[in-house]
């Protein structure tokens, strides 16, 4: 039986995704002349506060998009789970949404970027208590842009770390790739926690974003 908090929060996420959905496909039509450029997004090139360094810090742009609501992290912070690319990841989690008003989101960082097809991830969930790795399901909805044909594709994320030993070895993240054209030509990227193997709150943790950006000229 999935805990009520996360059917709450699902309901809430759904309805958001909505109205951002309205919002993003306002946009004008993406020209078809612009600088076609792939990224890799590793968050690697800041330095992570400690946490007893007060709020963490924000990620906002990294490449072509703004990570809403994403803080960064590194591997000193979550012994446990071991990012792909060293030594920083993006965190998203319960706190970040309720101290900023939003959810988990990505976006283009600025006018100039017309448009994202987005291809790869590395995630994991992990609690905020210890922070321990947990199992769960991540729901990501791509909002497209109007010529593109608008609406919205989704696909779930499993995350299923197996048991974790204090002591033992770190978890690696997850890897997931999606499909094309379906995840082309988009102007936002949600992603929410819909199921966890705890009630506890529950950060998403993402590494090595990639994508493809157009960039008007």
């Amino acid at each position: 039986m999935k805990c009520p908090y996360f059917i709450i929060a699902f309901n809430a996420y759904s309805a958001l995704a909505l109205a951002v959905a309205g919002e993003v496909q306002s946009r004008t039509t993406p020209s078809t002349s612009c600088n076609s450029r792939n990224f890799l997004d590793t968050f690697d090139e800041r330095k992570a506060l400690p946490v007893s360094a007060g709020p963490a810090t924000a990620v906002g742009i990294e490449g072509a998009l703004n990570y809403s609501t994403f803080t960064l992290s590194d591997d000193t912070l979550a012994l446990l789970i071991k990012p792909p690319s060293k030594p920083n990841f993006a965190a998203a989690g319960l706190l970040d949404q309720l101290t900023s008003g939003g959810q988990a989101q990505l976006l283009p960082a600025n006018s100039t970027v017309q448009y994202f097809n987005f291809e790869s991830l590395a995630y994991a969930c992990v609690t905020n208590a210890n922070p321990a790795p947990i199992s769960c399901t991540i729901h990501v909805i791509g909002i497209k842009g109007k010529a593109y044909g608008g609406g919205q594709v989704t696909q779930d994320l499993i995350f299923n770390p197996g048991p974790v030993v204090t002591g033992g070895v770190a978890k690696q993240f997850a890897t997931s790739t999606f499909p094309q054209p379906s995840f082309a030509g988009l102007v936002a990227l949600t992603l929410s926690i819909t199921s966890a193997a705890t009630s506890s709150a529950t950060n998403i943790n993402i590494d090595n974003v990639g994508y493809h950006a157009c960039i008007g000229k």
